[in-house]
């Protein structure tokens, strides 16, 4: 039985004292790194933003094995930011797509989440409307004409099904009671809130193709919320890139249990640490570079 069969879906639950210790870690180094962030001069902030936006973009799409060329997404976001990296070579329109989805959910983070939002996200992946393996339908939610959606081991000849969706005709019903709960204030933490929302988005599985980089910007969008600001100096694809192997262990685990989802927040929690950790690291080299003056250039994505 997956998660959205169990009795009271979708009312999840959680244990608020086995994550308060997490939650508490989190938000405090959340708070330290904002702070330094607000020390340094706009161009340096900027230059942070640039390079945490240009590894989520890359990292999410990695997760998925498509590879965008790294010196096109920078060049697009930095054109994005108005920075002069923006004078490199010009971004293929596939990649100056995805650069503008990302900028619109972190841009335009207090404007609602739609279904038409979503949906003209789905098209900017796939301009071409297909993937790169076959056509797919875009701009559209699926219709599991050819069978329900799974997702499914690689290994020819010994597929195993890890989880299969909920069925086309339950997603309207479904992803209505999903924007509902996005767009209202309920009190919780909005960090929880982000971890409900990833994993929610998921286990619809709107789409024919592209729900984890959705599900990963609906989750920039959320933490922007969080944060209550569209420069976001952080970012969590690459540690998801990184243990990626875990990330679909517990993902198959929680949709495979009932609703109650503590070891999905505390893993979320966890990957948004190491994450703001990485930001520390980089606020702290920038500060460094400032004595020791050094390209911008040297800075890689994955």
């Amino acid at each position: 039985m997956y998660i959205y069969e169990q009795n009271g879906w979708p009312c999840f639950s959680w244990d608020d004292r086995k994550l308060a210790s997490k939650l508490f870690d989190t938000a405090f180094l959340l708070g330290t790194v904002s702070g330094k962030m607000k020390t340094l001069q706009e161009f340096d902030q900027k230059k942070i933003i640039l390079a945490n936006m240009t590894e989520e973009i890359i990292a999410s799409c990695a997760i998925e094995g498509e590879h965008l060329n790294f010196d096109e997404v920078r060049s697009s976001v930095a054109r994005m930011l108005k920075l002069p990296e923006s004078t490199g070579a010009p971004a293929s329109s596939h990649v100056g797509e995805i650069v503008e989805m990302m900028t619109d959910a972190r841009s335009n983070y207090k404007a609602p989440l739609t279904l038409e939002r979503m949906l003209s996200w789905h098209a900017r992946l796939f301009p071409d409307g297909e993937n790169s393996l076959y056509r797919i339908k875009t701009g559209e939610i699926r219709d599991d004409g050819n069978g329900p959606m799974q997702v499914v081991s690689s290994r020819h000849g010994s597929e195993e099904v890890y989880f299969q969706a909920p069925p086309a005709e339950l997603l309207p019903e479904y992803l209505k009671d999903f924007l509902k709960w996005f767009e209202r204030d309920e009190g919780s933490n909005p960090l929880i809130r982000a971890a409900i929302a990833h994993l929610w988005f998921l286990t619809l599985h709107p789409f024919e193709d592209g729900n984890g980089r959705i599900a990963r910007v609906i989750t920039e969008m959320m933490l922007a919320r969080a944060d209550n600001s569209a420069f976001r100096f952080y970012n969590m694809s690459n540690q998801i890139f990184r243990n990626r192997n875990d990330y679909y262990k517990i993902l198959e685990r929680t949709q495979k249990g009932n609703l109650e989802i503590s070891q999905w927040i505390g893993w979320f929690l966890d990957t948004l640490k190491r994450s703001l950790n990485e930001a520390m690291k980089l606020i702290d080299q920038t500060v460094r570079r400032k004595s020791s003056p050094c390209c911008w250039t040297d800075l890689k994505a994955i």
